[in-house]
């Protein structure tokens, strides 16, 4: 064997090794990127169930006897019922303070639009997102668009 034969050898085993580097690189960060991707969040869908017929605001309070905040349905939502006055205690209302998706309905499962206070008209009715009143607090409202701006008005 010439050293010729031997730098050669040398040479492919570097390189080799390089690339299984490189590959196991790249492996390792697709890896993280589909833990990233795939790792649920906290919160992604919270489903809250109103007494059939219920208007005005809902306030959701932090209780310790309040209810669980984790998903407990088949499609990965966590459900929260409202009492008949409005209220709905959860056991820690700082996990429904980051983004997630709303779904509302009555008990009897019509659904109630979700919608923002920006100009719609003012008999349009449905669920209208509030704000934080206190850290322990949120307040939203079901009526109409009029009723909800007076509301939120007079907070």
């Amino acid at each position: 064997m010439n050293a010729q034969d031997t730098a050669s050898r040398i040479y492919r085993r570097a390189l080799r090794r390089k690339l299984a580097l490189v590959v196991a690189v790249l492996l390792l960060g697709i890896v993280i990127v589909l833990l990233i991707l795939y790792t649920p969040n906290e919160i992604d869908e919270v489903e809250f169930v109103l007494p059939d017929g219920y208007t005005g605001p809902v306030i959701v309070r932090q209780s310790p006897d309040g209810q669980s905040v984790v998903k407990d349905d088949a499609r990965g939502r966590i459900i929260l019922r409202v009492s008949a006055s409005g209220h709905c205690e959860v056991s820690d209302v700082t996990k429904l303070e980051s983004w997630h998706a709303i779904h509302v309905h009555y008990e009897d499962g019509t659904p109630i639009k979700v919608r923002q206070l920006a100009a719609q008209p003012p008999q349009e009715f449905g669920w209208w997102e509030g704000f934080d009143v206190q850290p322990s607090e949120l307040v939203s409202f079901v009526g109409t668009h009029e009723e909800a701006k007076v509301y939120f008005g007079s907070r």
